[in-house]
C-alpha cells in the first residue's frame, strides 16, 4: 500500500501522462441482459474451452500457491471444490453479464498476510473492494496502471521457489516451466498457459516412446548337459502400444526352438502391450518352441 500511495502522488505531483485506473461511472453502468454468442459451431465451442481451460489452470495454480504458505492448522484447499465453485460462479456471471471468474494471486496472497484464517476472508475481501470502488472511486482512478503491474510482478517473484524449478529439471518437466513464462511474458496469460500445456503434452507422449529392448543368448556354463538355445530378453521404460512393434520385432528373431526369459522392467504397461506379449507367448509355444517365462520387475505384477 505504501508503495502504490507513493507512485500515485509521484504521477499526480509531477502530472505523468500515464494510463491509469478506469472505474465505470456507476454500479450497474455498462450492464446488459446475455445474448445468444454470434459466430460458427467450431469458434464458439473453442473459445468457452479456451477460457475454461486457461480459468481453471489459473485458480487450480492459485491453489496451489497458496497452499504453500498456508498457517500451520489451516486446511489444504479442496481442488475440486474451487473448481465447482468456479463453474457455479461462472454460470452466474455469464447470465448476468459478467467476465469469466477466477482465482487471483494477489488477492489470495493479501489475505494470507493479512490474516485471513477461514472462508469468510475472501467474501469480506470482495465485499470491502466493492465498497472501497464505491467510496473512493475518483482516488482510485488515480492509480498508475504501472503501479498495479509491478505490485504484480513483485508477487510473482515472492512466489517464486528457484529449488522447485531444480527439482523441475531432474523430473525433464523445466522446458513447460520456461515457455509458460516467456508466453506469460510475452503473449498474455492465456496463451502463456495453453503453450505451457501443449509443451506438457509433448513431453508426456515423448515418455510413452522411451523403451529400450535388449536381447542376449545365454550361454551354458561348462559341463552342463547340451540344452535347447536359451534367450534373455530385458524390455525397459515405458511399455505402451506405441512400443508394442519394437518389442515384437526382438521376439520374432528368437529362433523357434529357443526358450525365452522375457524381463519386462516397466513402470507402464497398457492392455495393447500385455496382449501382445501374451499372444506371441502362445504362438511360440504352439509353433514348438522353448519354456517360456515372463518377469514383471517393478509393476509387482505375477508371472504371465
Amino acid at each position: 500500500m505504501p508503495a502504490v500511495a507513493l507512485a500515485t502522488a509521484l504521477a499526480w505531483a509531477l502530472d505523468w501522462r500515464v494510463p491509469r485506473v478506469d472505474l465505470p461511472s456507476s454500479l450497474l453502468d455498462g450492464w446488459s441482459l446475455p445474448v445468444m454468442p454470434q459466430g460458427t459451431l467450431f469458434g464458439i465451442t473453442g473459445a468457452v474451452i479456451s477460457v475454461a481451460l486457461v480459468a481453471a489452470v489459473e485458480s487450480l495454480l492459485c491453489s496451489v500457491a497458496v497452499d504453500r504458505s498456508r498457517p500451520a492448522g489451516v486446511p489444504s484447499a479442496d481442488l475440486d471444490r474451487d473448481l465447482l465453485g468456479q463453474g457455479a460462479a461462472n454460470a452466474v456471471s455469464g447470465v448476468l453479464g459478467g467476465l469469466p471468474i477466477t482465482g487471483v494471486i494477489v488477492r489470495s496472497t493479501a489475505n494470507i498476510e493479512a490474516g485471513g484464517r477461514t472462508r469468510l476472508s475472501p467474501i469480506l475481501h470482495g465485499v470491502w473492494v466493492l465498497v472501497l470502488a464505491l467510496a473512493c472511486g475518483p482516488l482510485i482512478e488515480q492509480v498508475p496502471l504501472a503501479a498495479l503491474a509491478a505490485l504484480l510482478v513483485v508477487l510473482g517473484v515472492r512466489l517464486a521457489d528457484l529449488s522447485r524449478v531444480r527439482a523441475l529439471r531432474h523430473h525433464r518437466e523445466a522446458p513447460a516451466y520456461f515457455v509458460t513464462l516467456g508466453g506469460v511474458v510475452l503473449f498474455g496469460l492465456g496463451e502463456g498457459v495453453l503453450l505451457g500445456i501443449g509443451v506438457m503434452a509433448v513431453l508426456a507422449l515423448r515418455q510413452l516412446t522411451r523403451l529400450s529392448v535388449r536381447t542376449e543368448q545365454l550361454v551354458p556354463a561348462p559341463g552342463d548337459a547340451p540344452a535347447p538355445p536359451r534367450w534373455h530378453v530385458v524390455v525397459e521404460g515405458t511399455f505402451t502400444f506405441l512400443g508394442v512393434p519394437r518389442v515384437a520385432r526382438a521376439l520374432q528373431q528368437i529362433p523357434a526352438d529357443g526358450s525365452v526369459d522375457l524381463d519386462l522392467n516397466v513402470d507402464f504397461m497398457d492392455h495393447a502391450a500385455f496382449d501382445a506379449v501374451h499372444r506371441w507367448r502362445l504362438a511360440h509355444e504352439r509353433q514348438g518352441g522353448g519354456s517360456t517365462s515372463t518377469r514383471f520387475t517393478r509393476l509387482g505384477m505375477k508371472e504371465l
